[in-house]
């Protein structure tokens, strides 16, 4: 859908329909303080919404195809987005201008509560310490199968399993499971 249906998390009522977007959603992040919103979209573009009010705030075109994924960073100050143009950027918030751009075929981005960032396509991924570091992490990229545990192998086996089990999964990925609950119409 073209439009990101809110519901009330407790008792499952719409809650509203931020629109903006001229195409199919991809994903859906909060931020932090749970004050905005972000989707990533097929029309090319990340768009940021005021969740009191619903008021689109910025819509930001840094890609030329589809964006796949976008997270704020924990300060709220940027969103970093990865898109079908091999690229991820990181966007300011406050004005939509990219301040990072980085060749990466990354499709499912997470920003772990450490501050370490991960970014996975197929089933591999990668990490940096810190999204201000220039270069990837020692040691990667990665496969998925084998680095991550006892996890159930269809989520070594590929990022599509992988982001479901992320969302429902821990305590720490609270946005992508709000995105889900948010995703409708």
């Amino acid at each position: 859908s073209q439009q990101i249906a809110l519901f009330d998390p407790a008792t499952g009522k719409a809650r509203g329909l931020l629109t903006g977007h001229t195409s199919w959603v991809n994903h859906v992040s909060f931020s932090d303080d749970g004050k905005r919103i972000a989707g990533a979209g097929w029309d090319h573009a990340v768009r940021i919404w005021q969740v009191a009010g619903r008021k689109l705030l910025r819509s930001i075109r840094s890609h030329r195809y589809a964006v796949n994924a976008v997270v704020f960073t924990r300060d709220g100050k940027f969103v970093i987005s990865a898109s079908d143009d091999q690229h991820l950027r990181r966007s300011v918030v406050s004005t939509g201008r990219t301040t990072t751009n980085r060749r990466s075929p990354a499709v499912i981005v997470w920003l772990a509560p450490d501050g370490r960032a991960y970014f996975f396509s197929g089933g591999h991924y990668i990490r940096y310490a810190s999204l201000g570091n220039e270069f990837v992490d020692d040691g990667f990229p990665r496969t998925i199968s084998g680095h991550w545990g006892d996890l159930p192998p269809a989520f070594e086996a590929s990022i599509d399993h992988a982001f479901v089990l992320f969302a429902i999964g821990g305590n720490n990925l609270r946005n992508s499971l709000t995105a889900l609950l948010l995703i409708g119409v």
